[in-house]
Formats: structure tokens, sequence, C-alpha cells
């Protein structure tokens, strides 16, 4: 396995071995807004497939809040190779970002991704296609995680999201 560990600072992704916490590589490194460049990396969520069609570590893909450049970035973790951006632009319609900072995948293979200055949760479908806002009021998203366990209800407002709120201690 491997530990993958987001690098505001520098822009790049650090990997390391999950056994000896080697390090292994860099993904990223040069700031900017082209295609494998990031803008302060902030959230992670490592998605390995679903249950019917799992990926091997190697194929995995890596979800990465591209902070300040309002997007997601999507790599694969074995190659680095980008796979493909997630966003439509800064913004509040669905779709659109507004520094992207907390990412999770839930039990139904669902993206979501906590806005800092959104101040709301987006959920995905793996590809990018907004399903669901859910606005938070005054909270300013720093993380956000959820059960992986799967349960009836479908909504994100029945206490399936913990949110990290930065702003309001």
């Amino acid at each position: 396995g491997k530990v993958v560990i987001s690098d505001a600072g520098q822009h790049r992704l650090s990997i390391f071995s999950a056994d000896t916490l080697a390090w292994d590589r860099h993904i990223g490194g040069a700031k900017g807004a082209g295609i494998g460049e990031f803008n302060a990396p902030d959230g992670l969520a490592i998605w390995k497939g679903d249950a019917d069609a799992p990926r091997s570590d190697q194929q995995a893909h890596v979800f990465v809040a591209d902070s300040e450049n309002h997007r997601v970035q999507v790599v694969e973790l074995g190659s680095g190779r980008h796979v493909r951006m997630i966003g439509h632009g800064q913004g509040s319609r669905p779709g659109q970002f507004s520094q992207p900072t907390g990412m999770a995948i839930d039990a139904r293979s669902r993206l979501l991704v906590g806005e800092c200055r959104g101040r709301r949760v987006q959920v995905l479908s793996m590809s990018g296609e907004p399903l669901q806002v859910c606005k938070l009021g005054s909270t300013v998203v720093r993380g956000i995680c959820c059960p992986q366990e799967d349960s009836d209800a479908d909504d994100v407002n029945r206490n399936k999201v913990d949110c990290c709120d930065f702003a309001n201690h």
C-alpha cells in the first residue's frame, strides 16, 4: 500500500510506502493551473473502484482538492498520470467550486467535496456529475469524512457526513 500526503506549500502530493514510510515519489510540484499542476492541494480521497470492479493499488485513483484552482484533479496512484479534472470553474453553481478543501468517497462510490469559501458539500458521481448540494450556513469546511458502511438513507443531511469546521472552533 501507499500513504499519500498533500503538500499545499510545495504544490504536490508526496507518496510513501505504507509498510516502511519510506518516500517513494512526488506527483506535481509546479504551482500552476495546467493539467497535472496544483495550486495549494488540500484534501484527498483514494478510490479503488466499486466492489464489483476493484482496482489494484497501482490503478487506484486519487481525487485531489486543488484548492486555489477551484477544481478537483484525479490522478492514478501508481503512475501519477493525470486522469481528469472535475469542476466548471470557480462559483456557486452545482459543479463549480469555491476553494475545495475536503474530500471523501461514501459507501455508494459518490464523491463528496467540501468547500471552504463555498461553505457547502457537493455530492458528485465519480465522473464529476453534480448529484446534490448541501449548504452549511456559516461552516467553513476544512475536511470531511463519511462512514463506509451503507445505509438506507440516501441523503448526506442525515448524519452521513462529518465536517471539520475551520472558523467556528
